[in-house]
């Protein structure tokens, strides 16, 4: 009897990735965490663990419902999501209705970012958008008596702050590279939408009053 060298494996028990349950009549590998299969040789894990499907043609109902049978409270959370051991959540969804975002980042490729009520705050850092904001009041109505700003930048105390409660800038270089004719957009402008601004700071810095 030859055998060519390479071709002879040598035996590992369940793929050494577990053990023989030997008790019973047909002996079986018990996997170790993350293996699977007859012998324990198979580690693919790419199906999702959670798949909820509602296939009726009219459904009108929720895929997906939380309830708790406690009365609203921030003591408990209503979805928390999380890796590794668990000490640090990536998202949760207390029991008051409160998201918190723990880290990472939170991006909107397509649609809208509406806040119908109350105030979106920002604890630390800088938000940074590219492209235009439009800040506008919507459904037609009047401002009149109405005495909640558009737009609003505020701060608690004023000790030992040097920055900027608004910062309006342009990429370094932005504006050097460009012809002296060339500038044509506006810093800030305040008006009545399709009529001569009353004030506006244009891209060289000045100020203009109507």
């Amino acid at each position: 009897l030859r055998a060519a060298v390479g071709e002879v494996k040598e035996y590992v028990e369940c793929s050494n990735h577990g053990y023989c349950n030997r008790d019973g009549p047909s002996p079986s590998c018990v996997c170790a965490r993350g293996w699977k299969g007859v012998a324990c040789d198979d580690n693919s894990d790419a199906a999702d663990h959670t798949f909820l499907y509602a296939d009726g043609p009219f459904f009108t109902g929720s895929v997906l419902r939380m309830r708790s049978h406690r009365s609203p409270s921030s003591e408990f959370d209503l979805m928390r999501a999380e890796t590794g051991d668990g000490s640090l959540p990536y998202l949760t969804l207390d029991g008051v209705g409160d998201m918190t975002l723990h880290q990472g980042s939170q991006t909107l490729l397509n649609g809208d970012l509406s806040l119908d009520k109350g105030d979106l705050t920002l604890g630390g850092g800088t938000v940074g958008v590219t492209g235009a904001v439009g800040v506008h009041q919507d459904g037609g109505g009047s401002l009149t008596n109405k005495t909640v700003p558009l737009l609003s930048a505020s701060m608690d105390s004023i000790a030992n702050y040097e920055g900027s409660l608004l910062a309006l800038t342009v990429a370094s270089g932005g504006i050097g590279n460009q012809a002296t004719d060339d500038i044509q957009f506006d810093f800030i402008r305040v008006g009545e939408a399709g009529e001569e601004p009353a004030l506006k700071v244009d891209g060289y810095g000045e100020s203009h009053f109507g």
